[in-house]
Parts: structure tokens; C-alpha cells; sequence
């Protein structure tokens, strides 16, 4: 492996093809529990959305995640779409996500803030559960956000988000390149490298 993460990308900018349809859009199996039991979300962590009650839970428990070591993209949202997360607020975001992943023991292999919404690649090895890292990670950022006074309105993150594990058609470094290709895509900057809010750490191993 290269010294330098940035040596497997290749010339930018990054190749057009992305994931299979629809694939870092779609909520993990793991959030769709078989057995439907009655649970009450009337409150949030801060900066999260309250959701009313649902007929099952919205995330399955901390310990079904547990031994997972597959590389697992995720992406979490603004509450109701809000452009929100740019300049300061998008750095801050970031920031709490690479400190708190440290102290859990999570490997951050690259991330990208957009307006909208933020996607990261992760290695959970023997660390938090991705559930737990995910609720400290979103009341952490929203917190340092809201602190900045920076915005019109408070910030919050959707309640839910999307966790997609890497697999033999959607691999831990198409999950990357997808990341970092995402404000290339959307025509912000034609180049991975030129996007201010976009960070490669380390690439898996296949």
C-alpha cells in the first residue's frame, strides 16, 4: 500500500461510475427488524429529530452490530434537507466526526460534508457499536454547530441515517471513491481534491 492514500485514486477527477442504483441511498437490512415491536420516540438526543411512535424500532440493537468488521459507508442528512452544512459548520462536522471516531476506536477511511448531508467510509474493529458512535457523533456535531452562532435557524440532523456495508459489488474502495466523487458529481469543483470538506485518511485493505 502507498504511503500516500492519494496514489490509489489515480488522476482526477474521479471515474463517473458509481454504485449500483440506488445502493448508498438504501438503509441497511440491519434496520429492518423481523419482529415488530411498539417503541416511543417522543424524545431525541440533542440535535436529533423526534420521531412519533413507529411499530418497530428505528435502528436495531448496539449488539447486533457487533463483530461486523466489513467497511460500511454511511450517510447522514440536515434535517429537512436544509443547506446548512457549508464553511465553518461543514469543518466542525467533520472535526467531531474524526475526534470522537478516535476515541471509539472506528477508523474513518475518508469523508465528505456536503450542503445537505455528509457521507463517510468506516472500519468498526472491536470499537463502539456503529448505532452508539452514530448517536455520539450527531448530538456532538450538532452541538458544536449550534455553538458556532454562525446559522439562521438551529441545526439537527435527520433522526434516521444510511449505513451500507462493503460487499463484492459495492467494495470498500468503489465506497470511497464514491465519497470523494460526490461534490465532482454534483458540479461543485472538477476535482476531488479542490472540494474544502472532503478528507481521505486510508484505504482498507481489499
Amino acid at each position: 500500500m502507498p504511503e500516500n492514500p492519494k496514489d490509489q485514486l489515480g488522476p482526477s477527477p474521479l471515474p463517473s461510475e458509481g454504485p449500483p442504483e440506488g445502493r448508498p441511498r438504501q438503509r441497511s437490512d440491519r434496520s429492518r427488524p423481523a419482529d415488530k415491536i411498539k417503541v416511543s420516540h417522543d424524545s431525541a438526543p440533542d440535535g436529533q429529530e423526534a420521531m412519533p411512535d413507529r411499530c418497530h424500532p428505528y435502528r436495531l440493537p448496539d449488539d447486533v452490530y457487533v463483530g461486523d468488521e466489513r467497511p460500511v459507508l454511511v450517510t447522514v442528512r440536515v434535517k429537512d434537507g436544509s443547506p446548512l452544512l457549508s464553511g465553518r459548520a461543514a469543518d466542525a462536522a467533520i472535526k467531531v466526526l474524526l475526534a470522537r471516531a478516535e476515541n471509539a476506536g472506528i477508523a474513518v477511511h475518508a469523508c465528505c460534508a456536503m450542503l445537505t448531508h455528509l457521507h463517510f467510509v468506516a472500519t468498526v474493529s472491536g470499537g463502539a457499536p456503529l448505532p452508539s458512535f452514530m448517536r455520539s457523533f450527531k448530538s456532538g456535531a450538532a452541538h458544536a454547530i449550534n455553538r458556532l452562532g454562525t446559522l439562521s435557524e438551529r441545526f439537527s440532523w435527520q433522526r434516521s441515517y444510511y449505513d451500507t456495508y462493503a460487499d463484492g459489488d459495492f467494495g470498500a474502495h468503489e465506497q470511497i471513491k464514491y465519497v470523494l466523487g460526490n461534490p465532482v458529481e454534483a458540479g461543485l469543483c472538477e476535482r476531488w481534491e479542490d472540494w474544502p470538506h472532503t478528507v481521505l485518511l486510508s484505504w482498507p485493505e481489499s
